[in-house]
C-alpha cells in the first residue's frame, strides 16, 4: 500500500507522542521525552489557529510526523517546522526525505513562500539533502531562566 501524507488529527496525538518519545531518545538528540510530555507539546501546537501539522502513514500506521505553524510576515507567509521525526524503527530508509518532499508540496498549496526550522548540530546534513540552506544572516539566541 502507498504512503499517504495527511493533516494530523487529534486522534493521532497518542500514537505520534509514542513515536516522538522513542525517536528522540536516539542520536543525535539523546533526549528523554515521555509520551505525556510529547502529547502536551502537540496539544499546544494544535491549539494555535495557525497549526499546519502532518502525519505520513501506511496502512493506518504512522511512519512520521511534521508539526508546524504558519506565520505572516510583511509580504509573505512562512511555515515553521516545530518538530519533524520518523519512527525510529524505520529511520535511514529515506522515509524522512519522502515525507519532507510531500510536506513541501502541501505547504506550497497554502501560498507559503518559505519554510524555516531550528535543529541541532548533527541534523543539518538531512535538511541540506532536502535543499534547506543554513541562513548565515540569522542567529538563534537563548537565555536560560
Amino acid at each position: 500500500m502507498a504512503k499517504l501524507l495527511r493533516r494530523m488529527e487529534e486522534k493521532d496525538l497518542s500514537s505520534a507522542s509514542e513515536i516522538m518519545a522513542e525517536a528522540f531518545k536516539g542520536e543525535p538528540w539523546k533526549e528523554d521525552w515521555t509520551a505525556q510530555e510529547c502529547q502536551k507539546r502537540f496539544q499546544e501546537i494544535f491549539s494555535s489557529p495557525m497549526n499546519l501539522s502532518f502525519v505520513l502513514e501506511e496502512e493506518g500506521e504512522i511512519l512520521g510526523c511534521c508539526l508546524g505553524l504558519i506565520f505572516t510576515y510583511m509580504d509573505h507567509k512562512e511555515y515553521t517546522i516545530i518538530d519533524f521525526f520518523i519512527n525510529q524503527k524505520i529511520q535511514h530508509q529515506h522515509i524522512g526525505s519522502l515525507m519532507m518532499n510531500l510536506v513541501i508540496e502541501e505547504v506550497k498549496k497554502h501560498n507559503i513562500k518559505k519554510i524555516t526550522l531550528n535543529t541541532i548540530k548533527g541534523c543539518e546534513e538531512f535538511y541540506e539533502k532536502c535543499a534547506f540552506v543554513i541562513n548565515e544572516e540569522g542567529l538563534i539566541l537563548e537565555k536560560t531562566l
